[in-house]
């Protein structure tokens, strides 16, 4: 804790077709920052994440065991 000022995490699975290969994780420097946390905003930008991210995946070729290939960066 003396390395950081982040006191909690929230992940969520990005929604949509990436759902399953990411995540939007958000670090919190309130230790009960969940109490102030609104999901409905974060689920949102997922959402915009997974919208952008997926107009990529469509572009690229690859297989569902390997994923796309700007998950490797």
């Amino acid at each position: 804790m003396t390395h950081t000022p982040f006191r909690s995490v929230v992940a969520l699975s990005l929604p949509g077709p990436l759902r399953g290969y990411g995540a939007l994780d958000l670090y919190l420097t309130h230790p009960v920052g969940l109490v102030t946390f609104d999901a409905t905003e974060a689920l949102c930008v997922a959402e915009l994440i997974s919208g952008q991210l997926s107009h990529a995946a469509a572009w690229t070729e690859w297989t569902e065991v390997d994923g796309p290939p700007w998950t490797n960066t």
